[in-house]
């Protein structure tokens, strides 16, 4: 799942992502993600930090607090910003990585690095 306000980010790596055999459901805020999450069933969830109403810290602390109805996978944080105080919380939290979301990536690095996550 991406969890993402971006909808032309969503968009693009979710095409990227199902022409490579995933199925992959999009959230466009944290609200939303955090529903979806606490259903359960991800295999990985790619949640962006900063979001407009509940961010991507919110989504990832009350769900390190509940319980999924469905386990999920891998958290992995993305953010267009660098600050390593949210890379350390989001850790401390339970994610599994921090990805920087870069203008104009390489989709095939994106693809390779949500395969790593996966195995």
């Amino acid at each position: 799942m991406i969890v993402d306000d971006d909808g032309d980010f969503c968009d693009f790596y979710k095409r990227i992502l199902e022409e490579e055999g995933y199925e992959v459901e999009v959230a466009g805020d944290g609200h939303e993600g955090l529903a979806k999450a606490l259903a359960g069933g991800y295999r990985l969830i790619l949640l962006d930090i900063r979001m407009p109403g509940m961010d991507g810290m919110e989504v990832l602390k009350q769900l390190h607090e509940g319980v999924p109805k469905r386990e999920n996978g891998k958290v992995v944080m993305m953010t267009s910003y660098a600050d390593s105080d949210m890379s350390t919380g989001a850790r401390m939290m339970g994610a599994a990585g921090y990805v920087m979301k870069v203008s104009g990536a390489d989709p095939g690095q994106f693809v390779k690095m949500v395969k790593g996550y996966l195995e």
